[in-house]
């Protein structure tokens, strides 16, 4: 095992610690704020197709953002694990349209219509921890990384996450995708000129 990699699972061990000792009361308080900042983004307001997921394990819970969403017509999706793969499917409904998949998360079914990863304007990206430069950690399988990696993924990348996730500098490694965006539940951390990026 490199140093680098060593060093990323000291992280992933320390962040699963402190989200396990996150009351219930604190995330969702957090979960909210965290929802409220997406909104205000002018990203979200411009983009047509946005892609979320589901909270896992005292995850950021962003729940709230999809009826809010959808009362401003937006096409949602929502990853499901597939192998060594995510795929993205659209979504219209939080219950009918969900069941639990890959490690007890819940995921689209496989009966919906699956989103073209290059149509997807806006991405929602969970992880382990972040640093102030756009860099993330996953939690080691390598989905998002390879998600976002793929030809014709061009969609804005704003990554979601606690402030307790913010480290000075993370080990970033080759295949590590960077992040456009940083929300937290009191923090927007942009990484990139906003006039480079437009919808």
């Amino acid at each position: 095992m490199s140093f680098r990699a060593f060093t990323k699972n000291r992280i992933r061990t320390r962040v699963r610690e402190l989200r396990k000792r996150l009351s219930d009361t604190h995330r969702r308080s957090w979960s909210m704020r965290v929802c409220r900042q997406v909104l205000q983004l002018p990203y979200v307001h411009k983009a047509q197709t946005i892609m979320l997921y589901r909270a896992f394990q005292n995850e950021v819970d962003l729940d709230s953002l999809f009826p809010a969403l959808w009362k401003q017509h937006k096409r949602l999706c929502v990853p499901r694990v597939q192998g060594a793969d995510i795929h993205a499917y659209e979504v219209h409904d939080l219950l009918e349209d969900f069941e639990i998949g890959y490690a007890g998360i819940s995921e689209p079914r496989l009966t919906l219509p699956e989103i073209n990863a290059a149509d997807i304007d806006l991405i929602l990206v969970p992880g382990c921890a972040f640093d102030t430069e756009g860099d993330r950690i996953g939690w080691g399988k390598g989905f998002y990384d390879r998600f976002l990696s793929q030809e014709g993924c061009h969609g804005l990348k704003i990554a979601i996450g606690y402030n307790f996730q913010i480290l000075q500098d993370i080990p970033a490694e080759k295949g590590d995708v960077r992040m456009d965006i940083l929300v937290t539940e009191s923090k927007i951390i942009s990484f990139f000129q906003e006039s480079s990026y437009a919808l």
